[in-house]
């Protein structure tokens, strides 16, 4: 339950300076989109009680009357309810195979049985491409309530490092803390001018010391293989700043690291998006009208808020590489920036035939 109520707070307040209004006459075309998005989930997802109440709030939701995306450009064509097919190439298929196994990285993240992310047992996200991961340790702190795991998987030759989404009353609190804070205070390798969202970079040093002391001893042990971090929702914003983080504190080489994230909101304002762009390995997935992208908006905050590049679009069972209508701090106008954002939490919790939440 606490998933579901904490994801949709999260959205509903994330959008509140978006007045709603009812739907203008596209409204039959958006409700059959709706209806056969609910027809999908219901084949996929467990329905419990708390899914069919966040479902009938999501149906209940109203589009924005400032119907616009919060990140095009001004020679892109307005954004719709649907969107459009980006005029973009398919990714290689390496990518996708790359994309179905690390949602379910992502996923194992939000299994509540310890024991069996210890032991790599936590049922369908623990198989599918991600087999034989061992050496695991849980991230679990108190203060801010920092979840995830850490561990290595040598038919991959990769060591992975997976935060969770929000889950908990804590993680709820600090994704609101839409203030910026000195990024090149706290990492001392970005530049000067670099800003991040407080409560990210606060849950994620948390759990900073902890991880590095893991990393340490890994990165040494197993020479050959690369670091990879990954997450869901606020767990790929804390992938972000801890990929940046720690290969300051251990001296990695960024051909060394990567980090492919799903459903991740903005992380900090254009200088810290460009830094991303231009140093980080990074893969950044969006399912749909997943709204969690669209924000933080770029206007909520002095500096602003911008997305680093490297999206990867999935419209209508494609994924599309949306590399060429971007630059270091503008997303592809042709790609997630053609829709409106709408309070979509159903698009937010699938990615690649993975459900994320709290079933292991």
């Amino acid at each position: 339950m606490k998933l579901s109520l904490a994801h949709l707070l999260l959205v509903l307040l994330a959008l509140a300076s978006i007045h709603a209004t009812p739907i203008t006459p596209a409204a039959a075309k958006a409700k059959a989109a709706q209806d056969a998005t609910e027809a999908e989930i219901r084949a996929k997802v467990p329905m419990t009680p708390e899914m069919e109440t966040l479902l009938a709030k999501w149906k209940d939701a109203k589009l924005p009357d400032d119907a616009t995306a919060s990140n095009t450009t001004a020679s892109a064509p307005p954004a719709s309810i649907a969107g459009r097919r980006p005029s973009r190439p398919a990714v290689a298929d390496t990518t996708r195979t790359d994309l179905r196994i690390f949602a379910r990285f992502a996923a194992a993240s939000y299994c509540v049985i310890h024991d069996n992310l210890r032991k790599w047992t936590c049922g369908a996200n623990c198989q599918g491409g991600t087999e034989g991961t061992r050496d695991v340790t849980v991230i679990n702190t108190s203060k801010y309530q920092l979840k995830g795991w850490m561990g290595v998987n040598d038919r991959l030759q990769m060591i992975i490092v997976s935060f969770r989404g929000t889950l908990e009353p804590m993680n709820f609190i600090q994704d609101l803390k839409l203030n910026q804070v000195s990024a090149s205070a706290r990492i001392p390798t970005l530049p000067s001018g670099a800003k991040f969202h407080a409560g990210f970079w606060d849950t994620y040093n948390d759990g900073r010391e902890l991880i590095r002391g893991w990393l340490k001893e890994r990165v040494t042990k197993y020479p050959g293989y690369k670091v990879h971090f990954t997450g869901h929702s606020l767990g790929a914003a804390l992938s972000i700043i801890a990929a940046l983080d720690q290969q300051y504190l251990l001296g990695l080489p960024s051909s060394r690291i990567r980090v492919l994230n799903f459903g991740e909101p903005r992380v900090g304002n254009p200088t810290f998006a460009a830094y991303v762009s231009n140093n980080l390995a990074v893969t950044r997935y969006v399912h749909e009208d997943d709204v969690i992208p669209h924000v933080p908006r770029p206007d909520w905050a002095p500096s602003g808020y911008a997305h680093h590049t490297s999206e990867v679009y999935s419209y209508d069972g494609t994924l599309y590489d949306c590399k060429k209508g971007a630059t270091a701090t503008k997303e592809d106008p042709s790609c997630a920036a053609t829709r409106w954002p709408t309070v979509n939490m159903v698009s937010h919790l699938l990615a690649m035939d993975t459900v994320f939440g709290p079933w292991c």
